[in-house]
């Protein structure tokens, strides 16, 4: 943690995200005022308020749930037609990203 600290009529700032840019995942700035305290958090560079929560909770279950139907299927007997289905599905769903 590095700490940068001004002159006392000066606000103090003391930087935990003054490390590598890769490495930081989660970061607290801690300014110091004479009269009052403010903790800035951000989760890999992004404030709480700026990250759509709901996206990361759909997505927090929805990649278990692929997990879950990938195993379903290798242990179970599936029809042929499934299996092309599923292969032309996969392939053509990443031309969205693109």
């Amino acid at each position: 943690m590095i700490e940068k600290t001004f002159n006392k009529n000066v606000n103090k700032e003391q930087n935990a995200c003054d490390t590598k840019p890769d490495t930081k995942i989660f970061c607290e700035t801690k300014v110091l005022n004479l009269k009052n305290e403010k903790r800035n958090i951000t989760i890999f560079g992004y404030k709480p308020s700026e990250i759509k929560w709901f996206n990361v909770i759909w997505l927090l279950l929805l990649h278990p749930a692929a997990v879950y139907g990938y195993i379903h299927g290798l242990l179970n007997p599936v029809r042929l037609w499934t299996v092309f289905f599923v292969s032309f599905l996969s392939q053509f769903s990443g031309l969205g990203m693109y």
